[in-house]
């Protein structure tokens, strides 16, 4: 069986949108942008309420991002490791409330989870942050977190985050259940069914159509998969030629449509 090559597996993935969280930050997120109040955005994330977490996660978005930081980027990112910042964003993303079980629900909860996971995706784009968030069970975490959650601006931040763990923790990742849910959440977005004179297809559609989490998901399963026989062979099982070819090699079928041999119900498609 031949090793998936990887060649497209190279680039960055992406992180969190700097121009959305640029324009979502409050005067307090901007103010508190700064490696100064470190200790005190990780004690917000630890131990404020619902409103100070989201503040705090938002803050410490910024202050890892590549394009919005205005000091040292990779200083900050081990400022906020050194602090413990990394187990209180995984503590942040692995709290379980529903909207259901809130006495008064709040929507701050889960934007804070989802600034947690855009955080823990900029901090593991460098390698002690890679480090730090293995170390304390983060992987686990993540892939819990893509089979529970639901928004898709939380979970392209947590595929961001596998993807850059993926080509040091391909192993861990798998074993964690990390191929099985990434292809599940690759499929639900990228294939669509189509009526087309009362007959249902099955379309690949372009993955800059999406809002990143298609390509997100696809980039983590290539650095999955390269120089990773057991790990290809697992995808090559769990997806159609076709598929297979889209995620991993970025090929479209014919006028971007599965092959009818390889269509199965609707419901095979998103598992």
């Amino acid at each position: 069986m031949e090793d998936y090559p990887g060649s497209l597996a190279q680039g960055s993935v992406l992180f969190s949108d700097s121009a959305d969280w640029e324009a979502h930050a409050g005067p307090l997120d901007v103010k508190m942008r700064r490696p100064s109040f470190v200790p005190t955005l990780v004690k917000m994330a630890s131990t404020g309420r619902p409103a100070e977490k989201l503040a705090a996660a938002r803050a410490l978005t910024l202050l890892t991002s590549e394009n919005t930081a205005t000091h040292d980027v990779n200083e900050n990112r081990t400022s906020i490791v050194s602090a413990k910042g990394h187990k209180a964003l995984l503590a942040m993303l692995s709290e379980n409330d529903s909207l259901a079980n809130l006495a008064a629900p709040d929507t701050t909860v889960f934007l804070a989870r989802e600034a947690a996971a855009a955080a823990l995706a900029n901090l593991c784009a460098s390698a002690d942050g890679r480090e730090a968030v293995v170390g304390a069970s983060g992987i686990t975490v993540l892939v819990a977190a893509l089979v529970r959650e639901e928004a898709e601006e939380l979970l392209k931040y947590c595929c961001g985050a596998l993807g850059n763990l993926a080509s040091e923790n391909q192993d861990a990742i798998a074993a964690a259940g990390g191929i099985e849910a990434l292809i599940s959440l690759a499929k639900a977005v990228g294939i669509k069914e189509e009526d087309e004179e009362g007959c249902e297809k099955a379309s690949l559609d372009e993955a800059e159509e999406d809002n990143g989490l298609e390509i997100n998901a696809s980039i983590a399963l290539r650095k999955l998969a390269i120089d990773n026989a057991p790990n290809y062979k697992k995808m090559k099982e769990a997806l159609t030629e076709s598929m297979l070819r889209y995620f991993l090699h970025a090929e479209l079928p014919p006028e971007g449509l599965v092959p009818e041999e390889e269509r199965a119900p609707p419901d095979a498609f998103v598992s």
